[in-house]
């Protein structure tokens, strides 16, 4: 079995060596064309309006949209060093975080990738070891190696989030916090406009996160958040999703419904057990039993489907792909699919 990585969504700043079907918006990451070398894809980040993509010779590109009046893109070898030890590259709007393999924490400031990356000071102290980051347009969210949560509101005040049993996930949107323990309990935390913080009401919570009763009774393995909106998986294959359901992104129809405060459960066509979810800017996806479904917003062709004919979709729709789904990473804009041949 080979692995194989697709992409989907905004795209205007990449190019591709194969044109797929019409009907066929997955494009195999190892057609991207990077650069003027013969570099292959090894993985992608999501950034906006951006991909930093890790190349087979140690090299982390970032190729960016420069705006409609330079409708060309911009493509950057980053300076940094230990690439091949890169676990995760989290973007925001502001800042863009690198964590490495050995658990500690850099960030680029600003969009100058040719300056090295510097070490993060304010949210992480003291050596501490990060197993895990989300970021925000406005909030960053650490998962220590200690089950300790840290998160930035903002203003950019640090905060340490508590709870009876250690974390063992976190989840950041536009203006919003979520975090799992290892029990399977969520907590939110941040500011509440659309629903999204899932207690029922649209009032923020700052004093300290929140545990989501709704959900109490309920094992949760995965959380996922958008901009606005927020997903939990249960341990028995149910989503339970909350929010803003602007473009359906709740798989909700937009027409009737459009936020929700309380966690709702997920209902599909057929009955349908999923086993990970995934929320981009404001579309969703999820995976059951190796098939993708998407739903939500679909401008940029985020959801693999034809965005002419799908602008947006409000109910849970099975993706075609031919191979076996393992994974699917959603942001902003894009979507990243990992297969197995």
């Amino acid at each position: 079995m080979n692995p194989i990585t697709f992409y989907c969504g905004f795209d205007t700043h990449l190019k591709f060596s194969e044109i797929n079907a019409a009907n066929q918006r997955l494009r195999p990451l190892n057609s991207m064309l990077v650069n003027d070398s013969c570099a292959k894809t090894e993985s992608v980040y999501i950034g906006w309006c951006a991909l930093f993509v890790k190349t087979n010779d140690n090299k982390l590109i970032y190729i960016s949209y420069n705006s409609p009046l330079v409708p060309k893109s911009e493509v950057i070898t980053c300076n940094i060093n230990a690439v091949d030890k890169i676990k995760l590259i989290e973007c925001g709007t502001k800042s863009t975080f690198v964590l490495f393999k050995d658990f500690t924490l850099k960030k680029w400031p600003t969009f100058d990738f040719s300056e090295e990356p510097i070490e993060v000071k304010d949210i992480v102290t003291n050596g501490e070891e990060v197993k895990d980051i989300s970021v925000g347009t406005t909030f960053v969210c650490v998962l220590l190696n200690d089950g300790r949560v840290k998160g930035m509101d903002e203003d950019g005040s640090v905060v340490t989030f508590e709870c009876p049993e250690t974390f063992a996930a976190v989840a950041c949107g536009n203006e919003h916090m979520l975090m799992l323990s290892e029990n399977g309990v969520v907590y939110s935390y941040g500011r509440g406009s659309k629903g999204q913080l899932g207690h029922g009401t649209v009032e923020d919570v700052f004093e300290e996160a929140k545990v989501i009763e709704a959900l109490e009774g309920v094992k949760i393995i995965q959380i996922a958040t958008g901009s606005w909106h927020s997903m939990a998986l249960s341990s028995i294959g149910d989503v339970y999703v909350w929010g803003w359901n602007e473009s359906g992104q709740l798989g909700l129809k937009k027409e009737e419904v459009n936020i929700k405060t309380i966690p709702t459960l997920l209902e599909t066509k057929e009955e349908t057990m999923f086993n990970f979810v995934s929320c981009g800017s404001r579309h969703s996806m999820a995976i059951s039993n190796g098939k993708l479904f998407g739903w939500g917003w679909n401008k940029w062709g985020q959801l693999a489907m034809d965005e002419k004919q799908f602008s947006t979709c409000d109910q849970p729709t099975n993706i075609i792909c031919q191979l076996d789904v393992k994974s699917v990473t959603c942001k902003y804009w894009s979507t990243v699919v990992h297969c197995i041949h």
